[in-house]
């Protein structure tokens, strides 16, 4: 059965006819996609993008010289494969009107789930770089690969040897000539940008255009130009996790993963997602990529988001319902020349991590749920939020969660010196190195601790402090030259780490610390996570039951 057309779409014609815009009306078809770099907007980058005083004239017809070359290539490969169209997103929206952007940037999850195949411009840089290798590309593979002169000694017959300089070769388990599969050689300029990761999730077949060779992917096998078992597919699988986060729901309702070729064979029967993982595993992985437009974090997921089988409304600003209990403990991921930052405009609630620019983690206790499970002290009562536009599962306007929980008041204080060593008693490792513990002010150091308000057990008020790691560094300033802020520690969970007898003594908690909200009185705003000292059963005795709406 033919899938339905996009909105609208490119009939690519063919050597006598011109191409031409294409306003569908629910007709069906096969169609091909295109993943692509638009390139820098200030640049003199050739473009070619449909607003609404074009729609007509491109109708009519598009010149070929007027394609910026990869679309050029794009439609020479439709033409070649026989399909007749073609879905570019700079030419199949209109790029002047916003509430058609939001429409179609809602029906993203469609437009590549049933495309016949996408088209994936690895080597390009700018939508005018081609989709085609050239010669420079060709040259790269000198690297790699290297062609020895030979004489026999006997005969003097000369040959040519082949050598692989491959960095990294693994005799035990690939055959000599997989050496010179190049395919994972590729640098591709389109893994780190943000609107590019749905587009690998949810196509069904992949055809990748990179530096040193074509190569294929789809949920039967996958195949590269060489005609060799690609090292990707053979080596690095569980690395390679757009590969292995394949959110795909099946006719029977159950959401599955892994459905490319790289993996399928690892597929067992009957075997369903942990979509929470997956979720979260994601949204790591997004949270590095980049964007033209910052804005556009929550637009760029919501393709994925549509596809797995839950209600809109239970999809709060990448925040699912379900597993929001564990979801909300995340912190920012602060990399070497990559900080997290805070949005110049409002995104997202305090609680969402798209509130942030950059990476974030996900934190927990224990490294295994299995032999250390940790428990949930909170429950996420309810919540909603407001769309901005015309995606549900888009930007949104304002947001809240209701949580009921055990609050403990604390103090938070900045403190002269080198932040002492992390305790790694929680396995709360994700907090060294990520996120912003110390700050240098006037030549000093200084660092946060967190304190309860009152003393509930020795555990908690003796021994090494109880650190704050923030997730950006601008978030400092709440806090610099002040000792003794009011705050609320709002406990999520309980655990451990060390695999001890589970008792209130040998527990750690981890949680949200909190502050009143400014805008909205009687509502409070995330700061960040904290893991402070002291056992459970002594923050239990000094806590206090209480709902809280965070916003």
């Amino acid at each position: 059965m033919l899938p339905k057309l996009p909105a609208r779409i490119i009939d690519v014609g063919s050597s006598t006819v011109q191409p031409s815009l294409k306003v569908t009306n629910g007709e069906v078809g096969r169609y091909l996609a295109l993943s692509h770099r638009w390139g820098a907007l200030d640049s003199q980058v050739k473009m070619l993008v449909t607003k609404r005083g074009s729609i007509e004239e491109f109708a009519r017809g598009i010149a070929m010289e007027l394609f910026p070359l990869t679309f050029r290539h794009a439609i020479e490969v439709s033409r070649s494969l026989g399909i007749q169209y073609l879905w570019i997103d700079s030419l199949c929206i209109i790029q002047d009107d916003y509430q058609d952007w939001e429409i179609e940037a809602a029906r993203m999850g469609d437009i590549y789930e049933n495309a016949y195949a996408t088209l994936f411009a690895e080597r390009a840089g700018h939508c005018d770089e081609g989709l085609l290798q050239v010669e420079a590309d060709k040259n790269t593979t000198k690297e790699y690969i290297r062609e020895l002169k030979y004489e026999d000694p006997q005969t003097g017959d000369p040959y040519f040897i082949l050598a692989s300089t491959r960095h990294t070769y693994y005799p035990n388990s690939l055959a000599p000539d997989e050496a010179f599969c190049l395919v994972d050689k590729a640098v591709s300029k389109l893994q780190n940008r943000g609107w590019i990761m749905q587009e690998e999730i949810l196509s069904r077949r992949k055809i990748c255009f990179s530096s040193t060779e074509l190569h294929w992917q789809c949920t039967a096998l996958s195949r590269c130009e060489c005609g060799l078992q690609s090292l990707t597919e053979a080596r690095f699988t569980d690395n390679d996790l757009t590969r292995n986060l394949l959110l795909t729901r099946g006719r029977d309702g159950i959401v599955t993963r892994g459905l490319s070729a790289s993996n399928s064979s690892r597929r067992l029967a009957g075997r369903t997602t942990d979509l929470n993982k997956s979720w979260k595993k994601l949204v790591e992985m997004y949270g590095h990529r980049t964007f033209t437009f910052e804005e556009d974090r929550l637009s760029a997921l919501a393709g994925v988001a549509s596809k797995l089988g839950r209600p809109p409304e239970n999809y709060w600003a990448d925040i699912w319902r379900d597993d929001a209990a564990s979801q909300l403990l995340w912190r920012g991921w602060n990399r070497f020349l990559a900080p997290c930052k805070r949005h110049e405009t409002y995104c997202a609630p305090s609680w969402s991590w798209a509130c942030l620019r950059g990476g974030v983690a996900f934190c927990s206790f224990g490294t295994d749920s299995r032999q250390h499970p940790s428990t949930q002290i909170w429950e996420v009562v309810d919540g909603s939020c407001e769309p901005s536009g015309e995606n549900p599962l888009g930007p949104v306007s304002t947001g809240s969660v209701r949580i009921q929980g055990k609050v403990v008041e604390v103090f938070v204080d900045e403190c002269e010196g080198l932040t002492p060593k992390f305790d790694n008693y929680a396995n709360m490792l994700s907090l060294e190195g990520r996120g912003i513990y110390e700050r240098k002010r006037r030549g000093k150091m200084y660092h946060l601790i967190v304190r309860p308000r009152q003393n509930g057990g020795a555990s908690i008020s003796e021994g090494e402090p109880s650190l704050v790691s923030l997730d950006t560094e601008e978030d400092w300033e709440m806090f610099a030259g002040k000792t003794e802020q009011k705050f609320l520690y709002l406990i999520a969970q309980v655990g451990s780490a060390t695999g001890a007898a589970m008792t209130d003594f040998t527990l750690r908690t981890m949680g949200l610390l909190i502050r009143e909200s400014v805008m909205h009185p009687g509502c409070w705003e995330r700061v960040c996570v904290v893991a402070p000292r002291g056992w459970w059963g002594d923050w239990r005795v000094i806590a206090e039951d209480r709902e809280i709406v965070l916003r």
